[in-house]
């Protein structure tokens, strides 16, 4: 059965690390192609991640920190991919 409690911890260490890598990103102030390579990597990784806890029987209650780290890698990816928007619109990236 799905706990609550264990889907907001998982949440919970998404964020965090969603929240450190997009800080660092930041700091480190990478190219725009630098950007997308990495935001493509991490968005795959984190649906290569996540895809074993949907497809399995209760593994979403067993593996907590892989899920948390499979969001924040599909997040970080996300973000990453959507620079080039960011910047065409006159935002910082």
């Amino acid at each position: 059965m799905f706990d609550i409690q264990q889907f907001w911890i998982a949440l919970a260490i998404g964020c965090g690390l969603m929240i450190a890598g997009a800080y660092s990103l930041k700091n480190a102030n990478p190219s725009l192609t630098t950007r997308i390579a990495l935001g493509a990597v991490m968005l795959v990784s984190g649906i290569a991640l996540a895809y074993p806890l949907v497809t399995g029987n209760d593994a979403l209650e067993l593996h907590q920190i892989q899920f948390g780290l499979a969001i924040a890698l599909s997040g970080l990816g996300i973000n990453q991919l959507a620079a080039p928007i960011r910047v065409a619109f006159g935002r910082p990236a």
